[in-house]
């Protein structure tokens, strides 16, 4: 994993480490997210925050069929194709 880190240059940086849809909080009125319980937070890697939050999405039992994929992260502009390609997830 380091290696592949290393390839894309991604900094380490402080994650919030727990974006579990509870920890998320959209505010309609004022049109701004915030996020909350940042008791895991700690320094990880550029992305690593966001990347957990996409595994969470297949619950505890891991239905790796709920897991958002290529339209999600096209959506969130978080990796490329042909990266997605590399690790086989399309």
């Amino acid at each position: 994993m380091e290696l592949e880190l290393d390839k894309d240059n991604s900094p380490i940086v402080y994650s919030h480490c727990d974006l579990l849809t509870g920890n998320i909080i959209f505010n309609a009125n004022k049109d701004r997210v915030d996020f909350i319980d940042y008791e895991y937070g700690s320094c990880n890697p550029r992305g690593f925050a966001i990347g957990n939050h996409f595994c969470e999405q297949a619950g505890f039992d891991c239905e790796w069929h709920l897991y958002p994929y290529l339209r999600t992260f096209r959506t969130f502009g978080c990796v490329s194709t042909s990266k997605l390609l590399r690790v086989g997830r399309l």
